[in-house]
Formats: structure tokens, C-alpha cells, sequence
């Protein structure tokens, strides 16, 4: 009787976790679903200068490794007007360079500070995921804890790096500073 509670026990030792997990992973998954759809409207309603319209349209993504796999499936084919999507994964602050947009997690921000110079003079449009981070150039920044995805703008921020966020994009943020 003993071995058979051990038995059950140790079942539901090993179960009950990996099934949690596996629940966070489908949620987190979920989350870096819709993260791309808004991604796919953010390249198209943003305007970047002339220089920035040509050859491919580069979204880097640092720190989130869902958002990419998630952009991978649905997005890579598609285009910007006449600019092919480029979705890279950047595993290394140095290699920021070149992106039309770059999503930076919050256990990457470190880069922000670093590299805020040459993200500026680059007109990338800089999305990011943590509270009171468009004090510190971000110019999307997506909203939790929420049930849904929302995002906010900086359109000052923006507007620094010689990019335009349209008003259907400001039209969808829960803020516009």
C-alpha cells in the first residue's frame, strides 16, 4: 500500500510540473503570437526616411527567442512595399546594427544605454516590453500585466530617429506621449 502511494506520488511529482510548463510555454508562445501581428502593423504603418526604403527590411529581434520563431513562421515571406522581410535573431549587442526595428526584451536593455547613439543616427524603431522604458528611447513599448497585448508610443522618441509612427498605430496605443 505504501509502494503504491510512493507510486502515485512520484507520478504526480513528475507530471504536474511538465504540465505547468508546458502551459507557460503555450502562453508565452500565444503572447509572441500576437506580438507579430502588431510587429507586421508597426512596418507598415511607420514611415523611415528615404535612405531606409530600399534593399531589405531588417527586424532584429534580441532577448526573445518565441517572438522570433513566431515572425519566422508568419512574416518572413512577406514584404514592406518593395523591401523583403529580413527577421534576424541577435544574439550580441554588436549586431544591432542595420535593423529597420528592433524588439529588445527586458532582460536585455542593457543595450538601450549602449548602443543609444548609434540606434539614433540609424532610425531604427525601437520596441520594447517594460514599465517606463520610453524614458529611456524607446519608442513602442507593449504594456503588462494586461490580459490583452497593448502597446504605448513615444512618438518624440520617434521623431528623434527621423521616423513617423502613423495614426492608425497611434490610434491602437492605450498612451501617445
Amino acid at each position: 500500500m505504501k509502494f503504491k502511494k510512493f507510486i502515485i506520488l512520484a507520478v504526480l511529482i513528475i507530471i504536474v510540473p511538465s504540465t505547468i510548463v508546458a502551459q507557460l510555454s503555450n502562453a508565452k508562445k500565444a503572447r509572441a503570437m500576437q506580438k507579430a501581428v502588431y510587429f507586421w502593423n508597426f512596418a507598415q504603418g511607420c514611415d523611415w526616411p528615404d535612405e531606409h526604403r530600399s534593399g531589405n527590411f531588417v527586424i532584429g529581434i534580441y532577448g526573445d527567442n518565441e517572438l522570433y520563431t513566431a515572425l519566422i513562421k508568419g512574416y518572413s515571406s512577406l514584404k514592406r512595399g518593395s523591401q523583403p522581410f529580413k527577421i534576424v535573431e541577435i544574439k550580441e549587442a554588436g549586431e544591432i546594427d542595420g535593423c529597420h526595428m528592433l524588439y529588445v526584451d527586458e532582460a536585455k536593455k542593457y543595450v538601450l544605454e549602449s548602443k543609444r547613439k548609434v540606434l539614433k543616427s540609424s532610425a531604427t524603431l525601437i520596441i520594447t516590453n517594460q514599465k517606463g522604458i520610453l524614458n529611456e528611447g524607446s519608442m513602442i513599448n507593449f504594456v503588462y500585466p494586461t490580459p490583452l497585448t497593448e502597446f504605448e508610443v513615444s512618438k518624440s522618441n520617434a521623431s528623434k530617429s527621423k521616423l513617423v509612427i502613423g495614426k492608425d498605430i497611434s490610434s491602437m496605443a492605450v498612451a501617445v506621449r
